[in-house]
């Protein structure tokens, strides 16, 4: 009878196992990839199929034996532990000296990656109080004696512990469908418009002008979250210029660029129009952007931090310079 039961319990907690560690990831996972907008690393598919067996194998191992034996509630002990360490590699917990974690997003219009450790460190903390109540389980089990709590009533210590472990994982999972909903909320408008500052010093000569482009964006922010400490960069190259000696203004080449611009804020649901950034074109090149048209590729990226997930995304707008509007 006892050995019906252990594998009636083997098969229930080995599929379960089977569905949290590797099915459902990797349905989720595909979900994504099948909207074309979220590209994984082949390797982190690789390591969550690994990771996956071990649970399985651990759930199965730990069923093995009688609820009741100290192998059992060790190997259950364990379990937990592998849970949390799971869910922090999920995350990206174990970047470590690196800001972004495992999630990429990527369109025809723009890439992005994201940092989750904010949530893969709260995870691995519910796993690790959630061990420390498995282990007060175990202790009450060999003492043969009850460790309790005095409220208004008295309360098992480990399961008043294990409450809290599933109360941190139930504010992460609302935290993170609430920060997705917003997050499609958002997008950057680079205009295809753009004004050209240009000062010819009042010189024939061209090696002494300068030329400005004023680049102008909005921020659509429909998310209750707001949009803190953006930092911006723009960078100009040039493609398919007219210059049929590519030496005054070659193809390919950075022309301009402008750093550091920096935002403290873009407010929740709230639409930022009309920002604006002025790249200064290198000296080298003004001459040639003076005499020859160009189609040019403005690449706009910007670092930000948004719900407490620092996100770096990156996109680009083509425009034509033609240069008889100078």
């Amino acid at each position: 009878m006892e050995m019906n039961q252990r594998l009636k319990n083997i098969l229930i907690h080995g599929t379960l196992n089977l569905i949290l560690y590797i099915i459902t990831p990797l349905i989720f996972i595909l979900i994504l990839t099948n909207f074309q907008y979220f590209e994984f690393n082949p390797i982190f598919l690789q390591a969550i199929f690994i990771f996956g067996m071990i649970g399985v194998s651990v759930s199965i191992l730990k069923n093995s034996f009688s609820e009741n034996s100290n192998t059992h509630h060790i190997i259950g002990i364990s379990s937990t532990l592998f849970s949390g360490v799971y869910l922090f590699f999920i995350f990206g917990g174990f970047s470590f000296g690196l800001p972004f974690g495992n999630y990429s997003i990527q369109t025809n219009t723009f890439q992005a990656e994201l940092s989750l450790q904010i949530v893969a460190w709260p995870l691995l903390i519910a796993s690790i109080i959630r061990l420390i109540s498995s282990t007060i389980k175990y202790y009450e089990k060999i003492k043969n004696k009850s460790l309790t709590i005095k409220l208004k009533k008295k309360i098992s210590s480990h399961k008043l512990i294990l409450w809290v472990g599933y109360i941190i994982y139930i504010i992460i999972s609302v935290y993170l469908i609430i920060t997705a909903v917003n997050g499609t909320q958002i997008s950057f408008v680079v205009h295809e418009d753009y004004n050209i500052g240009y000062d010819n010093k009042n010189t024939p000569e061209l090696s002494d002008d300068t030329i400005n482009i004023s680049i102008h964006f909005d921020v659509i922010n429909g998310g209750i979250f707001p949009i803190l400490n953006t930092e911006i960069n723009i960078e100009i190259y040039t493609i398919n210029t007219t210059d049929l000696t590519q030496l005054s203004l070659p193809n390919n080449t950075k022309i301009g660029e402008s750093k550091n611009n920096f935002f403290e804020i873009f407010a929740g649901n709230n639409v930022t129009k009309n920002q604006t950034i002025i790249v200064d074109i290198f000296n080298e090149w003004v001459p040639g952007l003076i005499l020859f048209d160009a189609n040019l590729d403005i690449r706009f990226s910007l670092n930000t931090y948004y719900a407490g997930i620092i996100i770096d995304y990156r996109t680009a707008e083509f425009v034509y310079w033609d240069a008889g509007d100078l």
